[in-house]
């Protein structure tokens, strides 16, 4: 079908080995200009405008990545999109929670977005407002007037995360997994075995969402809330 058609022709201009051996071979100077030369060079020329060295590089990557998800969201039909939303919404909860964790830790803007990858809600614009938010509670005041679908799950954290415990942190990072997971099945189970990877994918995720959530309150006094902090 047509999706299938685009992404085969996309596909085209993936790396491959060789390609990633000839940059091995580069300095950083002659990666940037490979990298102008390519399909991406307008998306590194925006980056490196923005910033220096090789965090301009990446900021322009990622600015590539965004208008690659943007396109393949454009180009799904109607039965697809969803399904395709589903799994690119990982990285707005990657976002949000690397957003809010970096409040609680006192990180500078340029150190969060850098962190970030626009994917599926949120662009750029967007995630650079969040970062500029002086609190957790402004950023959180913000995302809740806008029209996203994690709303919800940050909604409901709203009043613990204003107490600014860490363990509101724990919580709401598993209300966002959750929501993800949650929201990615409703989707798979509609269009039912037609969507047998994607569920796939999803399960395998909270699978691993939840041996990291193991690992992480292992050696902390909330051990005993574990189970209510994994993905059924």
């Amino acid at each position: 079908n047509y999706l299938n058609a685009r992404i085969r022709s996309a596909k085209k201009q993936l790396l491959d080995k060789s390609t990633y051996e000839r940059l091995l071979a580069m300095d950083l100077n002659q990666i940037k200009n490979w990298l102008l030369d390519s399909p991406r060079g307008i998306d590194i020329q925006e980056g490196i405008a923005a910033q220096e060295g090789p965090e301009g590089l990446e900021r322009g990557l990622s600015k590539h990545m965004e208008r690659t998800y943007r396109r393949l969201l454009g180009w799904a039909g109607d039965d697809a999109k969803p399904l395709i939303e589903a799994i690119l919404r990982r990285w707005d909860v990657h976002n949000l929670k690397t957003l809010i964790r970096g409040k609680f830790s006192g990180a500078s803007e340029e150190e969060l977005l850098a962190a970030c990858m626009p994917a599926c809600d949120f662009t750029w614009e967007e995630l650079a407002e969040l970062a500029k938010q002086p609190t957790v509670r402004d950023l959180i005041n913000l995302l809740i007037t806008w029209n996203t679908n994690l709303k919800r799950p940050v909604q409901q954290n709203k009043e613990f995360m204003a107490s600014g415990q860490r363990e509101a942190l724990t919580a709401l990072e598993f209300s966002l997994d959750n929501y993800y997971y949650e929201i990615g099945m409703t989707h798979a189970e509609e269009l039912a075995g037609d969507a047998e990877p994607v569920v796939y994918l999803l399960n395998m995720e909270a699978d691993i969402a939840n041996i990291l959530t193991i690992l992480r309150m292992l050696n902390l006094e909330e051990r005993d809330k574990m189970k209510s902090f994994l993905i059924k």
